[in-house]
């Protein structure tokens, strides 16, 4: 059958029938379609944000996200450099004069804070008995020597083992040596035990390091009580004067040389070793523990010397390093 074709009047009553015919909105329909719109545009502005919102959240509560974000910086504490100013000390010296030192920071990992040749082999003199007084205490505490036996005159074990410090007492300090083996029974413990490879109590020479790394001993005393610590810093810290025939016009000053640069604000726990022969010191050593009880901060140090005529440089060296230790520890940096 062919296609049947319908008439749709466009105008007329009858044009709205068909479809044809445009039809005018009212206003009312216009306002309300308006309103319509801005609803919507208003309802999508707002899912917007507030799913940009979650989104800002989620990346703040995010620790990766938190990461990223800067935080203030602190100032780390990479010790103080002491090497420039041992340089500037070790400049001012005679060229006939040697020195070997060696200082650390006791309280931050041994840190070396300088050191000059203190790998050279110095004679120890009298700083050997730093050596025999560990090893007797730590006998005694162990219970191998009985600390109350009488071996020199009226002074016994423990006596000897305090003036072996105190006053450098060299018949104690050898009747001590002999008692716990001899020489070379110490030497190989100063080797064997204590790492110190560049020590031999035989012929009695060390190095600045190996000075200091038995102070360290002291310090950390993991082979000796608390009890035995207090009375060997006590030792090392009240030294009086004495009168002997080695020293120069019959009297011996412990605390002549490095102490002796320092204030007493600062704790300078000491042993010397020296040899005088009328003109200069074949060799003037001294080894000390530095204690600033303000901060509660210790450094360990060992200067060893051949040629010096007085003790003029190693007072100038113990106030140089102080004002600088006391300069780095105020600065707060430390803390």
């Amino acid at each position: 059958m062919g296609e049947h074709l319908i008439y749709a009047p466009k105008v007329g009553p009858n044009a709205g029938r068909y479809g044809g015919g445009k039809k005018k909105k009212s206003k009312v329909k216009l306002v309300l379609d308006f309103i319509i719109v801005a609803l919507v545009a208003c309802a999508t502005f707002v899912m917007f944000k507030l799913t940009v919102l979650k989104t800002e959240n989620q990346e703040v509560n995010n620790s990766e996200v938190v990461a990223k974000i800067p935080e203030e910086k602190v100032e780390e504490d990479k010790g103080i450099d002491l090497q420039p100013l041992l340089n500037r000390w070790k400049s001012t010296m005679a060229l006939s004069t040697k020195t070997g030192v060696y200082i650390i920071d006791l309280d931050n990992d041994n840190k070396v804070l300088g050191k000059i040749d203190s790998a050279q082999e110095f004679p120890l003199e009298s700083l050997y008995k730093l050596f025999v007084v560990f090893e007797g205490y730590r006998r005694v505490e162990g219970g191998l020597i009985d600390g109350d036996e009488t071996i020199v005159g009226d002074y016994s074990v423990n006596k000897c083992l305090d003036l072996a410090i105190r006053e450098s007492n060299s018949t104690c300090a050898e009747k001590l040596l002999d008692l716990m083996g001899g020489e070379e029974e110490i030497a190989r413990i100063a080797r064997d035990n204590w790492g110190l490879q560049n020590t031999n109590i035989t012929s009695y020479t060390s190095t600045a390091e190996d000075v200091v790394k038995m102070l360290t001993l002291y310090y950390e005393h993991k082979n000796i009580s608390d009890k035995t610590w207090v009375i060997v810093k006590d030792s090392m810290l009240n030294q009086p004067p004495i009168e002997s025939e080695d020293c120069i016009n019959n009297t011996c000053d412990f605390r002549q040389g490095l102490p002796s640069g320092f204030s007493d604000k600062t704790k300078v726990y000491n042993k010397v070793g020296w040899k005088w022969n009328t003109a200069y010191w074949e060799a003037y050593n001294d080894a000390a523990i530095l204690e600033f009880p303000k901060h509660n901060k210790h450094f360990a140090i060992a200067v060893l010397t051949n040629g010096f005529t007085n003790t003029t440089e190693l007072n100038k060296l113990g106030a140089l390093i102080e004002e600088a230790l006391n300069a780095y520890l105020e600065s707060g940096i430390s803390k």
